[in-house]
């Protein structure tokens, strides 16, 4: 597979919750001036969740080989917890009432639409949830350029500062979109 092919593959076309800020250099997301540092319990809340479960993913492949009766039960705790983090999050979501926008994603960027013009090389603080999971996700990133596309604006952003689990979150997240995206695509071609 070639480098392009294989850059495709791993991006997709996604709503996601997103809020930036400009900011003179690139800051890493637990640095001191971060503008999203603070930005309380129920944002992180589904991305620790998450990275818990990814963390603990080669523990349940091996209670899985040696009694799947037990490997069952918890994968349906997991669910559980799953359920109620996600609950527990779209309500702070919905109180909050951000806006969403339509985003293409992949672990090293985003490009969004905006209605406003930004300039190349400048540094924007990211913070986006990600959906269903809500997922929160913070990284500071570059301005790799502005396209004015019929009266809006198509940012490429380039991710300079991403923690690793928040990378591992977006990467899982894309994998994920595209496995439901084969799936219902599947669907349809079933129907036809």
């Amino acid at each position: 597979m070639i480098q392009d092919d294989r850059r495709n593959f791993f991006r997709i076309t996604d709503k996601v919750a997103l809020e930036y800020q400009l900011i003179d250099k690139p800051l890493h997301p637990k640095e001191s001036g971060f503008p999203f540092q603070h930005t309380g319990e129920v944002f992180s809340l589904a991305s620790e969740i998450q990275s818990i479960e990814t963390e603990s993913q080669h523990i349940l492949r091996a209670i899985h080989e040696e009694n799947r009766l037990v490997s069952q039960y918890l994968k349906s705790i997991d669910k559980r917890i799953h359920l109620l983090g996600r609950m527990v999050s779209a309500i702070g979501f919905n109180s909050a009432n951000p806006d969403l926008v339509e985003a293409d994603l992949s672990e090293g960027g985003i490009s969004i639409i905006t209605d406003s013009k930004l300039a190349p090389d400048q540094y924007l603080a990211l913070k986006l949830t990600l959906f269903p999971s809500y997922a929160g996700i913070m990284a500071s990133g570059r301005l790799l350029d502005s396209i004015k596309v019929d009266g809006f604006y198509r940012h490429s952003i380039i991710f300079e500062e991403i923690t690793e689990p928040d990378r591992q979150l977006l990467a899982r997240h894309i994998i994920q979109y595209q496995s439901l995206l084969r799936r219902h695509q599947s669907g349809q071609s079933k129907q036809d």
